[in-house]
């Protein structure tokens, strides 16, 4: 094989390798308002509230409460299940455009960045201060 063909597919192998990340990087951005929603979403369905209508739609129950409902186990699994199938189908785009040669490497290691990416997302959304008002 010429050595230029040889160099082409090593500038095109490094480019495919960075690409892979950045494409990764990109979609966690775009599903973040799925995310922030799901896990939302998740922490609701987490919590047991007082649903005899005094004090508030979110308020939790005590002592004095009369009436109380559970954790939601449906909502529990369906948002995981979006959360879970979100990073998975990410992972898998940031494989296919990186292109390692393990593939189950390369789609753990994509799939873990989004999650690394999502989580970081939240964090910094949820850190901010809620300015509401005029």
């Amino acid at each position: 094989m010429p050595e230029a063909l040889m160099k082409a597919d090593a500038r095109r192998a490094r480019t495919r390798r960075v690409l892979g990340p950045v494409l990764t990087v990109v979609l966690t951005c775009v599903a973040l308002p799925i995310n922030l929603f799901a896990m939302f979403g998740l922490s609701m369905s987490l919590h047991d509230y007082d649903t005899s209508g005094q004090g508030g739609p979110f308020r939790t129950c005590t002592a004095d409460s009369t009436e109380c409902s559970g954790m939601n186990p449906v909502g529990i699994v369906l948002t995981s299940a979006v959360l879970v199938g979100i990073a998975v189908a990410i992972g898998f785009a940031g494989q296919a455009a990186a292109a390692f040669p393990s593939k189950l490497i390369g789609r753990i290691i994509m799939t873990t960045l989004s999650v690394i990416v999502t989580v970081a997302g939240v964090v910094l959304i949820w850190s901010q201060p809620f300015r509401g008002g005029s």
